[in-house]
């Protein structure tokens, strides 16, 4: 993980959190594994770039299910950093988010609060993370009714590919960000969706062939 990040690339807000980033575990991932109510990840710890979240879901007075614990551990740079840090401030702030409250923050707000562009993979990732853990606690609980279905997202705004059509390509043998390249055009325009698509086909390498 590179330890420094250029001043003229990231706003004041994304080098406090990641520079200082907040519930992050570093080492007692077995002890949060056997705590967490639900546990979300993407990517892979063993390829590079990967987010691992667990959540803490308590009900409070009125029986509303919240999270009041969100902890993290991340291999990713220092955009995903940033973003989880903020997101697992803002989740449990106040008692915590309600679970509905959760799903319906975006990789957008995260962005917006972070000041930095909103195709940012960072954000992208957390979100993605956090609806896996949310989820996983649905599963967990019995509470499959729940589970909202996801919808295709857009990952390469240009061309307008989603992670669909790159997850059915690299099961396909689209390997490589190249290969996935000459099979979508993605990342052709403004190449601003270059790393998030890099860690989307990590993912899914992993999910099929590993």
């Amino acid at each position: 993980m590179r330890l420094e990040i250029s001043s003229f690339e990231y706003t004041d807000l994304m080098r406090e959190h990641f520079r200082r980033p907040r519930n992050v575990v570093y080492s007692d991932v077995e002890e949060w594994n056997r705590r967490a109510s639900g546990r979300g990840s993407i990517g892979s710890m063993l390829m590079g770039d990967s987010l691992r979240i667990w959540i803490v879901v308590e009900k409070d007075a009125a029986g509303e299910e919240r999270i009041t614990k969100l902890v993290w551990k991340s291999y990713g740079n220092p955009t995903v950093v940033a973003a989880t840090s903020l997101m697992s401030e803002l989740v449990t702030r106040g008692g915590g988010m309600t679970l509905e409250e959760a799903l319906a923050l975006t990789a957008e707000d995260l962005c917006d609060q972070l000041g930095i562009n909103r195709s940012a993979a960072g954000a992208i990732v957390s979100h993605l993370a956090l609806r896996d853990a949310i989820h996983d606690y649905f599963r967990r609980t019995g509470q499959n009714h729940r589970i909202r279905e996801r919808l295709p997202q857009i990952v390469c705004d240009c061309l307008g590919v989603t992670d669909e059509e790159i997850e059915e390509e690299v099961k396909n043998g689209a390997m490589d960000f190249d290969l996935l390249q000459q099979a979508t055009g993605v990342g052709t325009g403004c190449g601003a969706c270059h790393e998030l698509v890099c860690q989307l086909i990590e993912e899914y390498l992993e999910k099929y062939f590993y």
